[in-house]
């Protein structure tokens, strides 16, 4: 039986394999979990969002997310203006997001569906192309997500 050391005595890092065993003991009952089970659980599936906020509305592009740390899938984008118009598309890597590629922005909240190309890699950018801005105020949008 290896002898447990106290942490004051660990003199290297160990960076654990995903085959390890980490176990919790609660009374009488040990639960036991691999490292590749809780790198599991930890993000795929969860949901997350991108929130964008910009005082006045403009013609411009904005990278919203740049090298992306990891992939996800843009599900929806939710937006609205405090007053004026915009159009706003998103895009990753230069390719529209389908579904999300001619949003009309007003003062009442909307929300646009991805239905193709939402799929963003490791690495990847993800801009916000606003056009069409006739007075847009309190800009703000919201990209509902989650992570592969």
């Amino acid at each position: 039986m290896a002898t447990a050391k106290k942490i004051s005595q660990l003199t290297a890092v160990v960076t654990p394999a995903g085959t390890d065993v980490l176990a919790a003991k609660q009374g009488s009952t040990t639960k036991k979990l691999t490292v590749a089970q809780l790198l599991t659980l930890q993000g795929s599936g969860q949901p997350f969002g991108i929130q964008f906020f910009i005082a006045a509305g403009e013609d411009a592009t904005f990278i919203l997310d740049q090298f992306a740390s990891f992939a996800y899938t843009i599900v929806t984008a939710v937006a609205k203006t405090v007053s004026g118009t915009i159009t706003m598309e998103v895009n990753i890597d230069d390719t529209e997001v389908t579904g999300i590629d001619a949003m009309a922005i007003t003062s009442s909240e909307s929300t646009d569906t991805a239905s193709g190309q939402n799929s963003v890699a490791a690495g990847a950018t993800v801009d916000l192309i606003f056009t069409a801005n006739s007075d847009a105020v309190g800009l703000s949008v919201k990209l509902n997500c989650t992570r592969d």
